[in-house]
């Protein structure tokens, strides 16, 4: 079971307990897949979370029903010591 399914087991189970959740995905998340990384270069396509398999891609447009918000995820402005930083995650160039 990939990443995706068990998000999206995890968003069934509370909704059908009755838990008010919500769930978004992004396009890049939509569209692109972990072997994507590789020609759009790691530092350009570091997401939160990380792109998935092929198989977590499709369980997302499978349940496109069940997605209450389509996210851009743009971030804030960076300050200047957050871009020293080496942990940052952004979508860079994705728009």
């Amino acid at each position: 079971m990939g990443f995706i399914y068990f998000i999206l087991f995890l968003f069934f189970r509370f909704f059908f307990q009755g838990l008010k959740i919500t769930c978004e995905v992004t396009p890049h998340h939509l569209f692109l897949t972990e072997k994507d990384t590789a020609h759009l270069g790691e530092k350009k396509i570091r997401v939160c979370p990380r792109l998935a398999t092929e198989d977590d891609r499709k369980a997302l447009w499978e349940h496109l029903d069940v997605i209450d918000c389509f996210a851009s995820d743009h971030g804030k402005i960076l300050t200047r010591n957050q871009m020293k930083s080496s942990r940052l995650v952004f979508a860079h160039g994705l728009d």
